[in-house]
């Protein structure tokens, strides 16, 4: 009776095995042999879609300083989840534009040094409400927001204590698009997509106004998975060089649309020297 029972339980744990391995393999990812195996969700104007084209500062940077050290990469965009799943199966190895604090959960990733920076701000239209230096000091508003983000600087005891009100969006052109309408007093966006959309949609920047300034800025880097962790030296030997030799500058000349926005992710210019923390 025991052996039957035990037969059972492990012709259970085997199908079990075997639906996971199926499902792992439905989300295989591409150029498995490539040294470097990347993927992200799309973030433009860090990680886009141009027409059948993937294109964006982070993948141009990620590619570059991956031909630099002599290693093969590819790339992919697909949802975050899917990215997640894939970096712990060990499918994918490195996820480009990552702020290290965004993937403190995971004990399998290490990261490059910093290559770029950007900042969240609450974004209103021009001459509507005066900039704060603390969000308590904030009118009652109805704030745009991503849904599923958590935001830092004391906003998410502000939704709670409906000092201001929340409203989600699945995506930040939808932000945009609802600051401009007037449905939304602000939005919490990120600089550079704030940015890329308005130019986007042929809409200028001196419509709209910064009125609180996040506090800590993101400084975007490479995440490596710890078993390809030997890249890491590679890569940053690389993206120094990119820094001063002024490539990523110009990589955030190509996507970013004013001489403004570029210095703002690489304050001292051409050399582009992003401290690290």
């Amino acid at each position: 009776m025991q052996n039957a029972a035990l037969t059972h339980t492990r012709a259970i744990w085997c199908a079990f095995v075997a639906i996971v391995l199926l499902a792992l393999s439905c989300f295989a990812a591409p150029a498995s042999g490539q040294d470097i195996r990347a993927a992200g969700a799309a973030w433009p104007p860090w990680i886009m879609r141009a027409g059948s084209e993937q294109a964006g500062i982070a993948i141009d940077v990620l590619l570059e300083a991956a031909r630099r050290s002599g290693l093969t990469a590819s790339f992919d965009i697909m949802p975050r989840k899917r990215v997640e799943l894939l970096f712990q199966a060990g499918e994918l190895n490195a996820e480009p534009a990552i702020h290290k604090p965004w993937r403190s959960f995971d004990p399998n990733s290490d990261f490059t040094e910093p290559f770029a920076l950007t900042r969240n701000v609450l974004m209103a239209r021009a001459g509507q409400y005066a900039p704060v230096n603390n969000p308590r000091e904030l009118p009652h508003l109805t704030i745009g927001t991503n849904r599923g983000f958590h935001y830092t600087d004391g906003f998410e005891t502000l939704f709670a204590q409906d000092r201001l009100e929340r409203d989600d969006w699945d995506s930040s052109k939808s932000l945009v698009n609802k600051l401009v309408s007037g449905r939304v007093d602000a939005c919490i966006i990120d600089l550079q997509e704030f940015a890329y959309w308005t130019q986007r949609q042929s809409l200028s920047m001196n419509d709209f106004q910064t009125i609180y300034n996040f506090q800590e800025p993101s400084r975007l880097r490479i995440r490596i998975h710890k078993d390809a962790s030997h890249t890491i030296p590679l890569l940053n030997r690389a993206l120094l060089e990119m820094k001063q030799d002024g490539t990523i500058y110009g990589i955030l000349c190509k996507y970013l649309p004013s001489q403004t926005a570029p210095q703002s992710c690489c304050p001292t210019g051409k050399g582009c020297d992003v401290e690290s923390p």
